[in-house]
C-alpha cells in the first residue's frame, strides 16, 4: 500500500490529492453546521439523517480516514527525506520567499491532528463532556412522517408534508447539546483557536496542493495564492459561526422555523 513512498513525486501528489479531499470534507462539514441557524428541528433532523444513512456516512468516513492516514504518512516521509538530503544544518537561516505558514506546516499539522482527536472524542464519541451531554428527543409519527409536538399545529397532511422528514423513533437533541457545550466560553474559545490553526495551515496547503497537481504558472500562481487565503478565511468564518452564536446566547432563536 505504501510502495508509492519510493518516489517523492508520487508521495507529493498523494499528499496533495488527500489534502484537497480533506478540504472538500471541511467545507461540506461546515456547510452542514450552518443548518444550526435554521433551528432545533432542522439541525436535529440533519444529525439524524447522517446516522440514518449509515452506508453513505461510512463511505465518507472511510474516505476521510484513508485520506488523513495517507496525508500524514506522506508528509512525515517527505519531511524525513528532506532532512536526510540536508544532514548538515545551516548555521544561518535566511528565508527569502518562504512564509511562516509554509515553514510551520509540520507543526500546525501535528496540532491539528491533536485538535481533531479532541473534537471527535468531544462531539462525535461523547467521551469528553463538559456540560452534561444530551438527551433523546421524542417524536410523534403521523401519516408516515415524524413530527415534533410543536409541529402538531398543522391542519392537514398536505401542509404537514412540506415540513416533514423520515420517521425516526428517536432523535438525539444535538442542537441543545451543542448549545450547552459552546455556552462554555473555554470550549468555544478552544474550538475557535483550533479552527484558526486549520486556517493557518490551509493558507499555504491549498495553493501548494494545487501547484503539486500541475496547476501553476507565472500569472496563475499569484491568483492561486489569493484564492488559498480566501478559501481558508471563508472556512474559518463558516466554522466559528456555531461557537460564537452559542456563546452569545443566541441558540434557540427562531431564524427559519422549527425552533
Amino acid at each position: 500500500m505504501f510502495n508509492y513512498l519510493k518516489t517523492t513525486i508520487i508521495a507529493k501528489i498523494v499528499m496533495a490529492i488527500t489534502g484537497l479531499i480533506i478540504v472538500a470534507f471541511l467545507f461540506g462539514h461546515s456547510a452542514g453546521n450552518l443548518q444550526y441557524l435554521l433551528g432545533q428541528d432542522v439541525y436535529n433532523n440533519y444529525a439524524a439523517l447522517l446516522q440514518w444513512n449509515k452506508e453513505v456516512l461510512w463511505i465518507i468516513r472511510g474516505t476521510l480516514i484513508i485520506s488523513v492516514v495517507l496525508h500524514i504518512i506522506s508528509a512525515v516521509y517527505l519531511r524525513l527525506y528532506n532532512n536526510a538530503a540536508k544532514p548538515v544544518k545551516y548555521q544561518v537561516k535566511k528565508y527569502v520567499k518562504a512564509k511562516v505558514t509554509s515553514r510551520t506546516m509540520m507543526w500546525t499539522g501535528l496540532l491539528i491532528l491533536a485538535g481533531i482527536t479532541y473534537h471527535i472524542l468531544h462531539f462525535t464519541a461523547g467521551k469528553i463532556d463538559f456540560e452534561g451531554g444530551y438527551d433523546s428527543q421524542e417524536v410523534f409519527a403521523t401519516g408516515g412522517y415524524a413530527v415534533q409536538a410543536s409541529e402538531m399545529r398543522f391542519k392537514n397532511v398536505e401542509e404537514l408534508q412540506v415540513n416533514a422528514y423520515p420517521v425516526f423513533e428517536e432523535r438525539h437533541d444535538v442542537y441543545n447539546m451543542v448549545a450547552k457545550e459552546f455556552a462554555n466560553p473555554l470550549v468555544a474559545l478552544s474550538y475557535i483557536v483550533f479552527v484558526a490553526l486549520v486556517m493557518f495551515h490551509l493558507n499555504h496547503a491549498i495553493q501548494s496542493a494545487v501547484h503539486t497537481i500541475g496547476i501553476q504558472g507565472p500569472k496563475l500562481t499569484p491568483c492561486l495564492q489569493k484564492l488559498s487565503v480566501a478559501l481558508s478565511t471563508l472556512l474559518f468564518l463558516m466554522f466559528i459561526v456555531l461557537p460564537v452564536y452559542c456563546v452569545l446566547g443566541l441558540a434557540g432563536t427562531c431564524m427559519g422555523g422549527g425552533c
